[in-house]
């Protein structure tokens, strides 16, 4: 049998009602509070209560006690949560205020407290699953001349023969390329020298002073002069100095 014991003090008197499931009452299945002694079981005479405020009753699906909201204009406050309509559940330490009176549940006997159920994730649930136990309860045939079959396919087809050639080329491709790497690299004297067209052997420079006198040299690209020494590159563009114009810089009797 389930029941719920309700407990309030009512002009400094402690009281309480037992509420049964199969309660004889005046409205069949439920437990009516309020001040209306015609349409109440359990009669308050506070006047914030109203007439005809709340009933309790059991529901079998959920296997609890609920009370129900009579007065949507005084609603009753369950838990600190004000019920303006509709129905909240009761258990063991429920708190009811109907208007300034406060009742208390302090006991529910009979009854399974319902677990609301727990939404598991699918991919989480298969992380979760133990490999040693998944590899003896899961077995897959596999068809070995089939898949060989499937395989063979593929390689003799155009399109897989081209991709090997392609991929044989790219490997002579980059053999090559580290090969040469690897060699020292020509210097680059002779990388300029052929560039212009002259001889890759440095030219052999007159001296700096002859009888005319100083003389400089001046590049072809920038056009500065430089001193007339054996320098292979000229010290402001970087040009090759094998093709520069020898110039005059002071004459002799200067």
């Amino acid at each position: 049998m389930h029941e719920l014991i309700l407990t309030w003090t009512e002009e400094a008197i402690a009281k309480s009602e037992k509420i049964q499931e199969q309660q004889p009452s005046k409205n069949p299945g439920t437990v009516r509070i309020g001040r209306d002694p015609a349409q109440c079981d359990i009669v308050i005479t506070h006047p914030t209560v109203s007439a005809l405020h709340v009933e309790i009753f059991f529901n079998p699906q959920m296997q609890s006690f609920y009370l129900r909201n009579l007065r949507p204009t005084n609603p009753p406050v369950v838990d600190k949560i004000s019920v303006i309509e509709g129905e909240v559940p009761l258990q063991e330490g429920s708190s009811i205020y109907l208007g300034q009176m406060e009742f208390k549940v302090v006991a529910v006997s009979g009854t399974e407290k319902r677990v609301a159920p727990t939404i598991v994730n699918p991919h989480q649930l298969s992380t979760n699953v133990d490999v040693n136990q998944s590899k003896e309860s899961i077995k897959i045939d596999i068809d070995e001349n089939k898949i060989s079959g499937m395989v063979a396919d593929i390689v003799n087809t155009d399109y897989f023969q081209q991709l090997q050639q392609l991929a044989h080329k790219s490997r002579n491709k980059s053999a090559k390329t580290i090969e040469a790497g690897a060699k020292e690299n020509p210097i680059q004297v002779e990388q300029e020298a052929s560039n212009v067209g002259v001889s890759k052997t440095p030219p052999t420079r007159p001296p700096e002073t002859d009888a005319d006198g100083i003389y400089g040299s001046m590049c072809l690209n920038c056009h500065q002069i430089a001193p007339y020494k054996r320098d292979l590159w000229c010290t402001y563009c970087g040009t090759s100095m094998a093709t520069a114009t020898k110039v005059l810089v002071k004459p002799r009797n200067q």
